[in-house]
Protein backbone atom coordinates (compact mmCIF):
# COMPACT_ATOMS: atom_id res chain seq x y z
CA UNK A 1 0.00 0.00 0.00
CA UNK A 2 1.25 3.57 -1.00
CA UNK A 3 1.92 5.77 1.97
CA UNK A 4 1.53 9.44 1.97
CA UNK A 5 4.70 11.83 2.95
CA UNK A 6 3.37 14.88 2.56
CA UNK A 7 0.77 17.14 -0.02
CA UNK A 8 1.99 20.22 -2.18
CA UNK A 9 -0.37 23.14 -1.71
CA UNK A 10 -0.60 24.70 -5.48
CA UNK A 11 -2.19 28.35 -5.84
CA UNK A 12 -1.81 31.23 -8.40
CA UNK A 13 -4.23 33.31 -10.87
CA UNK A 14 -6.29 32.47 -13.94
CA UNK A 15 -6.82 34.99 -16.37
CA UNK A 16 -9.64 35.20 -18.49
CA UNK A 17 -8.06 36.61 -21.92
CA UNK A 18 -11.07 36.23 -23.71
CA UNK A 19 -14.77 35.74 -22.55
CA UNK A 20 -15.18 32.30 -20.98
CA UNK A 21 -18.24 30.14 -21.09
CA UNK A 22 -18.86 26.68 -18.93
CA UNK A 23 -22.49 26.22 -19.50
CA UNK A 24 -24.71 26.00 -16.94
CA UNK A 25 -28.23 25.57 -16.83
CA UNK A 26 -30.63 26.34 -20.19
CA UNK A 27 -32.21 29.83 -19.56
CA UNK A 28 -36.03 30.29 -20.46
CA UNK A 29 -36.05 33.58 -21.90
CA UNK A 30 -37.67 35.18 -24.59
CA UNK A 31 -36.68 35.33 -28.21
CA UNK A 32 -33.15 37.06 -28.30
CA UNK A 33 -32.56 36.42 -25.14
CA UNK A 34 -29.75 34.26 -23.26
CA UNK A 35 -30.10 30.67 -24.59
CA UNK A 36 -27.46 28.95 -22.56
CA UNK A 37 -25.85 30.66 -19.09
CA UNK A 38 -22.51 30.32 -17.46
CA UNK A 39 -22.60 27.89 -14.28
CA UNK A 40 -23.02 30.25 -11.05
CA UNK A 41 -22.73 29.29 -7.32
CA UNK A 42 -24.23 31.07 -4.72
CA UNK A 43 -22.39 33.34 -2.34
CA UNK A 44 -24.40 35.89 -0.24
CA UNK A 45 -27.04 37.49 -1.78
CA UNK A 46 -25.73 36.57 -5.55
CA UNK A 47 -25.38 33.98 -7.98
CA UNK A 48 -21.78 34.52 -9.20
CA UNK A 49 -19.75 32.20 -12.06
CA UNK A 50 -17.10 29.38 -11.01
CA UNK A 51 -14.90 27.09 -12.77
CA UNK A 52 -16.08 23.39 -11.13
CA UNK A 53 -13.00 21.34 -10.16
CA UNK A 54 -13.96 18.71 -12.67
CA UNK A 55 -13.90 21.08 -15.39
CA UNK A 56 -10.08 22.06 -15.22
CA UNK A 57 -8.76 19.27 -14.17
CA UNK A 58 -10.48 17.57 -16.99
CA UNK A 59 -9.17 19.93 -19.90
CA UNK A 60 -5.70 19.45 -18.23
CA UNK A 61 -5.60 15.84 -18.63
CA UNK A 62 -7.38 15.68 -21.98
CA UNK A 63 -4.28 18.21 -22.81
CA UNK A 64 -1.81 16.21 -21.52
CA UNK A 65 -3.06 12.75 -23.05
CA UNK A 66 -3.31 14.19 -26.20
CA UNK A 67 0.50 15.65 -25.86
CA UNK A 68 1.64 12.30 -25.02
CA UNK A 69 -0.27 10.18 -27.67
CA UNK A 70 -3.00 8.40 -25.34
CA UNK A 71 -5.99 8.62 -27.01
CA UNK A 72 -8.22 7.17 -24.53
CA UNK A 73 -8.42 6.74 -20.57
CA UNK A 74 -7.22 3.61 -20.09
CA UNK A 75 -4.05 4.03 -22.91
CA UNK A 76 -2.49 6.63 -20.30
CA UNK A 77 1.15 5.49 -18.83
CA UNK A 78 3.93 7.79 -17.11
CA UNK A 79 3.04 11.02 -15.47
CA UNK A 80 -0.26 11.25 -16.73
CA UNK A 81 -1.05 7.94 -15.19
CA UNK A 82 1.01 8.83 -12.51
CA UNK A 83 -0.80 12.11 -12.17
CA UNK A 84 -4.31 11.58 -12.73
CA UNK A 85 -4.72 7.72 -11.75
CA UNK A 86 -6.60 5.02 -13.03
CA UNK A 87 -10.48 6.08 -11.70
CA UNK A 88 -12.82 4.27 -14.31
CA UNK A 89 -10.47 4.21 -17.15
CA UNK A 90 -11.27 0.86 -17.80
CA UNK A 91 -7.95 -1.50 -17.05
CA UNK A 92 -8.88 -4.79 -16.46
CA UNK A 93 -6.24 -7.32 -14.25
CA UNK A 94 -3.94 -4.32 -13.61
CA UNK A 95 -2.99 -2.54 -10.13
CA UNK A 96 -5.62 1.06 -9.50
CA UNK A 97 -3.23 3.80 -9.36
CA UNK A 98 -4.35 6.64 -6.39
CA UNK A 99 -5.28 9.95 -8.06
CA UNK A 100 -2.60 12.40 -6.77
CA UNK A 101 -4.09 15.52 -7.77
CA UNK A 102 -7.21 17.16 -6.12
CA UNK A 103 -8.29 20.49 -8.10
CA UNK A 104 -10.71 22.32 -6.33
CA UNK A 105 -13.70 24.61 -7.69
CA UNK A 106 -12.17 27.61 -9.24
CA UNK A 107 -13.87 30.85 -7.74
CA UNK A 108 -13.28 35.05 -8.59
CA UNK A 109 -11.24 36.31 -6.60
CA UNK A 110 -12.99 39.50 -6.16
CA UNK A 111 -16.62 39.13 -7.00
CA UNK A 112 -17.68 42.51 -6.71
CA UNK A 113 -16.21 43.87 -9.90
CA UNK A 114 -16.98 40.54 -12.14
CA UNK A 115 -19.59 40.84 -15.03
CA UNK A 116 -21.07 38.95 -17.59
CA UNK A 117 -21.80 39.40 -20.99
CA UNK A 118 -24.14 38.24 -24.14
CA UNK A 119 -22.20 36.76 -27.03
CA UNK A 120 -24.16 36.48 -30.15
CA UNK A 121 -22.86 33.76 -32.42
CA UNK A 122 -24.48 32.53 -35.68
CA UNK A 123 -24.56 28.71 -37.15
CA UNK A 124 -24.74 28.77 -40.91
CA UNK A 125 -26.60 25.56 -42.75
CA UNK A 126 -24.52 24.69 -45.52
CA UNK A 127 -27.33 23.59 -47.81
CA UNK A 128 -29.36 26.61 -47.65
CA UNK A 129 -27.01 29.45 -46.16
CA UNK A 130 -30.00 30.49 -43.82
CA UNK A 131 -28.39 31.33 -40.50
CA UNK A 132 -29.24 30.21 -36.83
CA UNK A 133 -28.39 33.17 -34.45
CA UNK A 134 -27.78 31.84 -30.41
CA UNK A 135 -26.70 34.13 -27.40
CA UNK A 136 -24.00 32.66 -24.76
CA UNK A 137 -23.41 33.93 -21.61
CA UNK A 138 -19.79 35.09 -20.79
CA UNK A 139 -17.45 35.50 -18.21
CA UNK A 140 -15.99 38.84 -19.16
CA UNK A 141 -12.24 39.10 -20.42
CA UNK A 142 -10.04 39.95 -17.38
CA UNK A 143 -11.93 38.69 -14.55
CA UNK A 144 -9.61 36.66 -12.45
CA UNK A 145 -10.11 33.18 -10.54
CA UNK A 146 -8.03 31.91 -7.55
CA UNK A 147 -6.02 28.35 -8.62
CA UNK A 148 -6.28 26.06 -6.22
CA UNK A 149 -4.69 22.69 -6.02
CA UNK A 150 -3.88 20.20 -3.92
CA UNK A 151 -0.73 17.79 -5.05
CA UNK A 152 -0.56 14.16 -2.41
CA UNK A 153 3.45 12.96 -2.69
CA UNK A 154 3.42 9.31 -1.81
CA UNK A 155 5.78 6.22 -1.10
CA UNK A 156 5.29 3.07 -2.49
CA UNK A 157 7.33 -0.40 -3.06
CA UNK A 158 10.49 1.24 -1.63
CA UNK A 159 10.93 3.94 -4.12
CA UNK A 160 9.20 7.98 -3.22
CA UNK A 161 7.06 10.21 -6.10
CA UNK A 162 9.83 12.62 -7.59
CA UNK A 163 7.85 15.56 -6.56
CA UNK A 164 9.86 17.58 -9.46
CA UNK A 165 8.66 15.10 -12.00
CA UNK A 166 4.49 15.59 -11.00
CA UNK A 167 5.13 19.39 -10.65
CA UNK A 168 6.51 19.50 -14.28
CA UNK A 169 3.54 17.33 -15.59
CA UNK A 170 1.19 20.27 -14.10
CA UNK A 171 3.14 23.12 -15.30
CA UNK A 172 3.13 21.63 -18.98
CA UNK A 173 -0.76 20.97 -18.69
CA UNK A 174 -0.78 24.63 -17.80
CA UNK A 175 1.10 25.73 -20.29
CA UNK A 176 -0.53 23.21 -22.98
CA UNK A 177 -4.21 25.30 -21.39
CA UNK A 178 -2.47 28.56 -22.05
CA UNK A 179 -2.22 28.38 -25.88
CA UNK A 180 -5.72 26.03 -25.96
CA UNK A 181 -8.68 26.92 -24.48
CA UNK A 182 -11.32 26.27 -21.47
CA UNK A 183 -14.81 25.87 -21.41
CA UNK A 184 -17.01 25.80 -24.52
CA UNK A 185 -16.67 27.82 -27.86
CA UNK A 186 -13.33 27.60 -27.91
CA UNK A 187 -12.84 27.38 -31.26
CA UNK A 188 -14.81 30.32 -31.52
CA UNK A 189 -13.18 32.61 -29.64
CA UNK A 190 -14.11 31.58 -25.93
CA UNK A 191 -12.15 30.14 -23.29
CA UNK A 192 -8.78 31.86 -23.68
CA UNK A 193 -6.72 32.02 -20.10
CA UNK A 194 -3.45 33.22 -18.97
CA UNK A 195 -1.50 31.59 -16.06
CA UNK A 196 0.07 33.78 -13.37
CA UNK A 197 1.65 33.71 -10.13
CA UNK A 198 1.85 30.01 -9.48
CA UNK A 199 3.46 29.24 -6.11
CA UNK A 200 3.81 25.73 -4.14
CA UNK A 201 3.92 25.32 -0.42
CA UNK A 202 5.25 21.84 1.19
CA UNK A 203 2.40 20.64 3.85
CA UNK A 204 3.58 17.59 6.47
CA UNK A 205 1.42 16.40 9.29
CA UNK A 206 3.34 15.42 12.49
CA UNK A 207 2.07 12.15 14.08
CA UNK A 208 0.46 14.45 16.75
CA UNK A 209 -1.77 15.68 14.67
CA UNK A 210 -0.41 19.21 13.88
CA UNK A 211 1.40 20.79 10.67
CA UNK A 212 4.69 21.49 9.65
CA UNK A 213 5.16 23.92 7.22
CA UNK A 214 8.51 25.05 7.62
CA UNK A 215 9.87 23.23 4.38
CA UNK A 216 10.29 25.50 1.33
CA UNK A 217 9.10 24.21 -2.46
CA UNK A 218 11.87 26.00 -5.10
CA UNK A 219 10.41 24.94 -8.12
CA UNK A 220 9.81 27.68 -10.72
CA UNK A 221 6.93 27.26 -12.86
CA UNK A 222 7.32 28.13 -16.91
CA UNK A 223 3.34 29.02 -16.93
CA UNK A 224 4.39 32.25 -14.87
CA UNK A 225 5.99 33.31 -17.64
CA UNK A 226 4.57 35.13 -21.04
CA UNK A 227 4.82 33.20 -24.02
Amino acid sequence: MAKLLYKLHITGDLVLESGLHIGGSEADLDIGGIDKEVIKVKQGTQKVPYIPGSSLKGKLRSLLARHFGYSELKDDRGAVLDLFGTGNSGKKNSAKVPSRLIVRDTYLKDTAIFELEDKAENTIDRLTGSANPRHLERVVKGAIFGVDLILDIYAANGQNDSQNELLQTIDLGFQLLKKDYLGGGGTRGSGSVDIQNLEVKKIKFNDNGSLDLSETVSYQFKSNTTN
